[in-house]
């Protein structure tokens, strides 16, 4: 009766051979699977249509109509004005960084330029469509995991980093940017609650 040992060495089989390969198998299924986590969470905020779960009605203690309704619009202003702004900064940053590793000949200003044009399209498309933002949005990500994939030695990382970098010099730039996502983002939003409101109310009549 033939053994595994007897198979194995007949056709050149060893440990040592296995566990080099599965361990390089392993570290790339990590790999994407962490990656593919990251671009699932980070789709998972910035395509999403409502960023802000927050009842704010839940902390209404006042007894005045109009003092609870004064509240809730300084509440909702807060979020937008101050909140807001970190979200898309982190978006920005994410989306600029793969954006430099794709596209290391681009000039800086058009790398800060295309980042926030696709993070205020992805806002803007979040309020027609979720899934239509939720596409745009893992589209750079996974383009890029699949240009790594095929040509590992593309990653620049650190070239990258450094076109982030240098975004500093324009950053009167970069404000005046984040102003205008920022005025988007509260005009749709406002827009938006004020279209469900008179819809919930045709409906009710």
């Amino acid at each position: 009766m033939v053994t595994l040992a007897e198979l194995a060495k007949t056709y050149g089989l060893s440990a040592g051979d296995f566990s080099a390969s599965v361990t390089s198998l392993v570290l790339y299924v990590m790999g994407i699977v962490v990656y593919a986590l990251f671009v699932f969470k980070f789709n998972s905020v910035i395509a999403k249509r409502d960023i802000f779960s927050v009842d704010l009605h839940k902390y209404d203690y006042a007894s005045h109509e109009f003092i609870k309704k004064t509240a809730n619009i300084a509440g909702y202003s807060l979020l937008y004005v101050v909140v807001f702004p970190l979200i898309a900064f982190f978006s920005f940053i994410i989306i600029a960084l793969l954006l430099a590793v794709l596209a290391q000949s681009r000039p800086v200003e058009q790398v800060m330029l295309l980042s926030m044009a696709i993070v205020g399209t992805i806002r803007v498309l979040s309020y027609y469509n979720e899934d239509l933002a939720r596409d745009l949005a893992k589209l750079l990500p996974f383009t890029l995991m699949g240009v790594l994939l095929l040509d590992v030695s593309g990653l620049q990382v650190i070239e990258a980093a450094r076109t982030l970098v240098r975004f500093a010099a324009g950053w009167r730039t970069l404000l005046y940017y984040f102003v205008f996502i920022i005025s988007v983002e509260f005009v749709m939003s406002v827009a938006y609650r004020i279209a469900s409101a008179a819809r919930e109310s045709g409906e009710k009549k």
